[in-house]
């Protein structure tokens, strides 16, 4: 029987103001329930908060006198914690008006009394400029104009914490005031400086140094006080005295830290201007004892001062790049599914990037590397990588490239000897070696298989493939061993327990061996591609005897022998469409038919066992769909999880199919995979290969040896004319070419 704590607060109103603004702070851990006066304000399901949700009340729900706070709080694990209160804001409130979402950007309105306030919070996750794209430093825009045709003086109020650098009161941070030729910037952090080993996929940064920057025109200031103090005097004074000394070693308390811009008199042309908020961790990653700095830092040749004036002196040119990769993004999505596609994409793209590090190893090496984020806290989870690249095989191959390597140097380096792949390199922000307690054999040789082989063939380069070819090679042959019917182990959906006989691990297993047939082709080992490629088919036989749901003749089965009405949903097949091998053709087709019947208004089930839709593998599934009918069925009930989700946190990569509330996760990198649909349009059209020749036949500087279409099938060389093609020729070289006649 479930048991939990309650928690009754009553205070007393003098009188209600009907002109004050009323909101309620709450922390808890795990589920949690709150009342005022009798009426529901907060049900959180299972989730946890510890950092503190604010929600704005009814002035109509207080009463002059007597009130009552009421609060339920169970806790199903770990630690537990519960704490709320009652607050009424010493300012006046906005109005929003509007938000828009967009990859880099989110655009805020509001009105303000006689003015209009525009916010523009931007992360210049710019995916080609890799210095841009780690530099851990965000901008903060704002535009005020007036509404009502009259003058106004204005003022621009924004404030942060120290208590970003900490985890909990007993840690005291320390704030200075760093200037550089452009800015003042205030910088806290812990005194006493440490590094630390991350657990759990929950735990925060307690090392490193938060920034807030101004520059130095006359009519900013910055200010560091005690939140309540420093407000009270900007209500009064309408100012704030700016930052003098340093504080240090405070009991826990964690000063404000804020920026004030006195704009002036504002018209309706408007005033306009930027901060930035940064944060660095000085040390990005830990590889095998060696502490490496972001990619951004170039080896700690730059430091974050040096880039925050170089953001501060290329503010304009920066949000240009980011409004053109919003675009970009945009347009992708909508031209494979429409408007909504193109919404759920913007919503996710700076989660997908933010639960990363790029760093370089000592041999200069790049290596994007994962925390496994509200889940195992590992770093570099190969069954993370799996599904968030989709993304960044679009965008910068180089990076999919750079999630991969770690897993092979880790083999490569003697340090794991296992016959088949890693699921992890350690937890965060430590990559000395697998930590995970269990193996996932199938999963993971199955996952570096197949990405490794469609990164080949998007850039081209063959000598990666051929320096970790004998991994690749043992891989494979453990996957032939092992995976036509694999034993009791984990699946990426570790969170449902071992599985024997598991059908979609089983096609894991044989898109895998097949992937490295497709590597044996582009290497020029035809007899090797004909070996695995015949032994991948073998396997596909087994299978589809296996796993067959042979009374219903609807679908196909959760395991191999398991009951007629089980099922599951078998995205690991999109990869039988990508390569044209067409393996599973009528597979494919059976199921997207069956599936149809399975889905609900907030989308697709994982599988028959429980009511939850783990929804990058969703929108893997919808990239297998024919026809534009059957990709609504999928894209509808996302957007409208992504619209309605009631759990207030980063987007959950797996939710409850009933009402769309957080099941399990949120915050993880895996929602990269919502590109798959992009992914799979531009890798058939050839658009995101390399760049082709463009070159009549006749200008052929080597004789071709053979012409293969883009899925690697040998086309006669009559037949090649006026399209894209791979070709083989007689001095080794296998290239892209277009072919004009």
């Amino acid at each position: 029987m479930e048991t939990g704590i309650w928690v009754r607060r009553t205070f007393d109103l003098e009188e209600v103001d009907e002109q004050g603004f009323y909101s309620i702070i709450y922390k808890h851990d795990d589920i949690f329930m709150l009342y005022l006066n009798g009426t529901p304000i907060a049900d959180t399901g299972y989730t946890w908060n510890v950092g503190g949700v604010t929600v704005k009340i009814d002035r109509s729900l207080l009463r002059k006198g007597k009130n009552v706070l009421a609060a339920y709080c169970y806790n199903r694990l770990g630690g537990a914690y519960v704490d709320f209160g009652l607050y009424k804001s010493l300012l006046g409130e906005a109005e929003q008006k509007s938000c828009v979402v967009m990859p880099t950007s989110t655009y805020y309105t509001f009105q303000c009394g006689g003015v209009d306030l525009t916010l523009v919070f931007t992360a210049p996750m710019v995916m080609k400029n890799l210095d841009l794209f780690t530099t851990p430093i965000n901008y903060i825009s704002y535009q005020v104009k007036s509404n009502d045709g009259e003058k106004h003086e204005v003022q621009f109020y924004l404030q942060t914490s120290a208590e970003m650098t900490v985890r909990n009161s007993t840690q005291n941070p320390r704030t200075t005031l760093v200037t550089t030729d452009n800015l003042s910037l205030l910088r806290a952090g812990r005194s006493n400086q440490t590094e630390a080993y991350l657990a759990t996929g929950t735990d925060i940064i307690d090392w490193g140094y938060y920034y807030m920057a101004a520059d130095k025109s006359e009519r900013k200031k910055l200010g560091l006080s005690k939140q309540e103090d420093i407000l009270k005097q900007y209500v009064s004074q309408g100012t704030i005295e700016p930052y003098k000394i340093s504080h240090t070693d405070l009991n826990g308390d964690y000063y404000a830290m804020v920026y004030l811009d006195s704009l002036g008199t504002v018209d309706a042309e408007g005033v306009h201007d930027f901060t930035m908020l940064g944060y660095d961790d000085v040390y990005s990653i830990e590889y095998f004892g060696t502490k490496r700095k972001a990619y951004w830092s170039h080896s700690n040749q730059v430091s974050l001062t040096k880039r925050f004036d170089d953001l501060y002196l290329n503010y304009d040119s920066i949000m240009t790049l980011c409004r053109e990769q919003d675009n970009q993004i945009y347009e992708d999505a909508y031209a494979s599914a429409g408007t909504k596609y193109a919404e759920i994409c913007c919503a996710v793209y700076r989660q997908a990037n933010a639960a990363h590090k790029l760093i370089t190893d000592t041999k200069g090496n790049l290596m994007y590397m994962s925390k496994e984020n509200t889940s195992g806290g590992f770093i570099n989870t190969l069954d993370v990588t799996y599904p968030s690249q989709p993304l960044y095989l679009i965008y910068n191959p180089a990076l999919a490239k750079a999630m991969l390597t770690p897993v092979f140097e880790y083999s490569a380096l003697g340090k794991w000897k296992r016959d088949f792949a890693n699921h992890d390199l350690g937890n965060y922000p430590k990559a000395n070696g697998q930590t995970y307690g269990g193996d996932m054999p199938v999963e993971e040789s199955g996952n570096v298989l197949i990405l490794t082989a469609v990164i080949a063939k998007i850039d081209n380069d063959l000598e990666y493939v051929e320096r970790y070819w004998d991994l690749l090679t043992k891989w494979t042959d453990y996957l032939v061993e092992n995976g036509s019917d694999p034993v009791n182990q984990l699946c990426t959906d570790d969170f449902m327990g071992h599985s024997a006989r598991n059908a979609n691990l089983a096609v894991k297993a044989i898109m895998g061996v097949a992937s490295y047939s497709e590597l044996a082709t582009m290497l020029g080992k035809d007899d090797v591609a004909e070996e695995y490629m015949q032994k991948a088919k073998t396997m596909a036989a087994y299978w589809l005897k296996n796993a067959y749901s042979t009374s219903s003749e609807t679908h196909y089965l959760l395991n191999f022998g398991a009951a007629a009405d089980t099922w599951s949903n078998k995205y690991n097949m999109v990869w039988d469409k990508v390569w044209g091998w067409n393996i599973f053709r009528l597979v494919r087709s059976r199921e997207l038919a069956f599936y149809k019947k399975k889905m609900t208004q907030y989308g697709l089930p994982l599988d028959n066992r429980q009511n939850h839709c783990k929804n990058d593998w969703h929108m893997w599934t919808a990239a297998m769909t024919e026809n534009s009918s059957q990709l609504a069925t999928y894209i509808n009930p996302m957007w409208k999880f992504i619209n309605e989700c009631p759990t207030r946190v980063p987007v959950t990569d797996c939710h409850f199919c009933s009402d769309a509330s957080r099941s399990l996760f949120h915050a993880r990198s895996v929602v990269g995979g919502y590109w798959m649909k992009v992914f799979v349009d531009k890798f058939l059209d050839g658009s995101i290969l390399p760049t082709p020749i463009l070159t009549p036949r006749e200008e052929t500087t080597s004789t071709p040896l053979g012409y293969f279409d883009l899925q690697g099938r040998e086309v006669p060389a009559s037949a090649a004319r006026n399209g894209i093609f791979i070709r083989k020729d007689t001095d080794g070289k296998t290239q892209k070419v277009m072919i004009k006649e």
